[in-house]
């Protein structure tokens, strides 16, 4: 018996021509179809972004007066620090719109009729106004006050209203309920002692 030998080139290691031009042409085909699938993949991201832009643009000045109106404050019992009318709304915020560190600011909501719709605005302590969004057709403030919507809240103390709508009497524009208290707390000692002129 003779060992067996292969006269394969493989044997002495290495690949065949045939071999390395197959491995070749899958490697062309899997990087051209990969290239193809990534400039897909790279478009369909940035629509879904721009349409993403297009809903949060729309989102976001509601998003703005809800939160706006959550941190409303009432810093003393006995001085107004709510006005609501049916074209604007005045209070206290500690989360005013567009500002990352918060403090009291006093801020003003109001809308301001243009052409077939409104406009809402937005008024902080530095007296600049906002253009926020526009609104199609006539819209006006709602304030909730003891179970009834009214379309005018001035407290004759520090109280603010259960709720607030923008709204046209068919649909509401937005919507959102006080964060906070609404009305101070007074401490129990203060009926004790008098309120030494607060």
């Amino acid at each position: 018996m003779y060992p067996y030998r292969s006269n394969s080139k493989r044997s002495q290691g290495g690949f065949t021509l045939i071999e390395m031009l197959v491995v070749l042409v899958i490697m062309s085909i899997t990087t051209t179809l990969l290239v193809e699938g990534l400039g897909t993949t790279w478009r369909n991201f940035e629509k879904l972004n721009n349409q993403q832009l297009v809903v949060n643009k729309g989102l976001l000045p509601k998003k703005w007066f809800i939160d706006s109106f959550q941190g409303a404050q009432l810093y003393h019992p006995f001085h107004w620090g709510f006005t609501g009318f049916e074209e604007s709304v005045n209070f206290i915020t500690i989360t005013p719109p567009g500002i990352i560190k918060a403090k009291p600011t006093n801020i003003s909501w109001f809308l301001v009729s243009e052409g077939n719709g409104q406009t809402l605005f937005l008024r902080t302590d530095e007296g600049e106004n906002t253009r926020v969004a526009s609104l199609n057709g006539q819209y006006h403030f709602e304030y909730l006050v003891e179970d009834s919507w009214v379309k005018e809240y001035v407290p004759d103390s520090s109280r603010l209203p259960a709720a607030i709508k923008i709204t046209n009497n068919e649909n509401d524009w937005v919507y959102t309920v006080a964060g906070t208290a609404l009305a101070p707390p007074i401490p129990p000692s203060l009926g004790l002692y008098g309120d030494h002129g607060i």
